[in-house]
């Protein structure tokens, strides 16, 4: 989901003619696509911590800082019913140990330059 958001922040950055720092708008319109209704209020907590002004791996980077596994348990637990709560909570852990927004969007960066 994470990448998706970095993905989406730049195709919004990129329908400038120049392509300028990501702005929190960018991010804001991500997360209104990205995330779910229930989830998008702390996607959009951790994006206004992040500074917009870094390269995509310095924000998902700040991202991950602020949205840490407490964070996602708890929106986990208001978001779904409690019957898939746990099963929604080890897909939420998985994604934070095994596919880092940091990662990937390090290998993002290598790639768009």
């Amino acid at each position: 989901m994470m990448l998706k958001l970095v993905l989406k922040s730049f195709k919004h950055n990129s329908l400038r003619r120049k392509k300028s720092k990501l702005t929190i708008n960018d991010i804001m319109s991500a997360v209104k696509e990205v995330f779910p209704p229930q989830m998008a209020n702390l996607a959009r907590t951790a994006a206004h911590k992040a500074l917009t002004n870094h390269s995509v791996a310095q924000l998902s980077h700040k991202m991950d800082q602020t949205m840490s596994i407490n964070d996602i348990n708890d929106s986990v637990t208001e978001a779904f019913p409690p019957h898939m709560a746990n099963l929604a909570r080890t897909a939420a852990r998985e994604v934070l140990t095994d596919h880092r927004v940091s990662e990937l969007s390090a290998i993002m960066d290598r790639t768009m330059s």
